[in-house]
């Protein structure tokens, strides 16, 4: 049977009244919500989320940076404003070109994060 999570770190951050920001590109934007909140189509209090849209692109080979520019100013964004003590990413080009098996254009998938 499914398990209920309680008490995952987004909502301990939001019963302690901890401003946070989630974002990602559209491809792993679960992961920062619904997986990242124990498994719940829940947004807690005081979470806001950004959400990046993806290339559309039959394979992610034929764009390994995917859209990790936008990731990147949406983090920068949110830093700036001062307002979020916990600002959480997920960097999708890695893991969906490495998907692909092409290996050269993992090592630039991987290279665009850093």
């Amino acid at each position: 049977p499914p398990r209920k999570f309680k008490n995952v770190l987004a909502e301990w951050l939001a019963a302690h009244k901890v401003p946070q920001f989630h974002t990602a590109e559209t491809e792993k934007y679960a992961h920062v919500t619904f997986f990242f909140n124990g498994g719940q189509e829940v947004q807690f209090d005081l979470e806001e989320r950004g959400l990046v849209p993806s290339p559309k692109v039959p394979t992610y080979d034929l764009k390994p940076e995917m859209n990790m520019e936008g990731v990147r100013d949406s983090v920068v964004e949110a830093i700036g404003t001062g307002k979020y003590p916990f600002i959480m990413c997920n960097l999708a080009s890695p893991d969906m070109v490495g998907h692909t098996g092409v290996y050269d254009k993992a090592l630039i998938a991987c290279a665009i994060c850093d």
